[in-house]
């Protein structure tokens, strides 16, 4: 392949690049850090990443729309994609537009009641604690803040019975015998 006045680092770099893109799609931060532990110089991954931006290659506001959708599509919060954009290394004007174009051209996302009651209607059986707690934990991968949560479920905690009724079904879970007759041993 002709690079013109590539040096054979930087044509090295490029060639490295497209099979890396070639396999994900990979946010500049993330191809240059990939280029830089493969030993390539600072001035080659610079040619590659120019070269890779003016062919269309390399996109990180595109790349930040694709995953803003990709989460809205499966029903996640926009903090959680935003949270991904940022550990991948988009700058905040590639995520704040993304997240702005999500916003104005797609249906809204489901807000936190709204997947709270899917995901309760969902459980089969008792609300009880456990069934709760993977209700909390399925709400905070989908993105919502640990607040937000806590006070949607609040309600539900404390619409609970009382875990221990009386004495003796704490015994036996706790693995105590219990005295049904005087003449038991407990």
């Amino acid at each position: 392949m002709e690079h013109g006045r590539w040096s054979d680092g930087a044509a090295a770099a490029y060639e490295r690049a497209l099979r890396a893109l070639a396999r994900r799609a990979l946010s500049e931060a993330e191809l240059r850090a990939a280029l830089a532990r493969e030993g390539h110089s600072a001035e080659d991954i610079e040619a590659a990443s120019l070269r890779l931006r003016q062919v269309g290659y390399l996109d990180d506001g595109r790349l930040a729309e694709q995953v803003v959708r990709s989460h809205a599509r499966r029903g996640h919060a926009a903090r959680r994609a935003e949270d991904e954009l940022v550990r991948r290394g988009i700058e905040r004007g590639s995520i704040d537009g993304a997240l702005e174009r999500q916003r104005l051209d797609a249906a809204p996302a489901p807000d936190l009641e709204q997947r709270l009651g899917e995901l309760l209607a969902a459980e089969r059986g008792p609300l009880d604690p456990r069934a709760l707690r993977r209700v909390y934990n399925r709400l905070l991968r989908a993105g919502f803040e640990d607040w937000q949560v806590r006070a949607a479920l609040e309600p539900h905690f404390l619409s609970q019975p009382d875990e221990e009724p009386d004495e003796t079904a704490g015994a036996a879970r706790r693995g105590r015998r219990i005295a049904v007759h005087d003449d038991d041993v407990t």
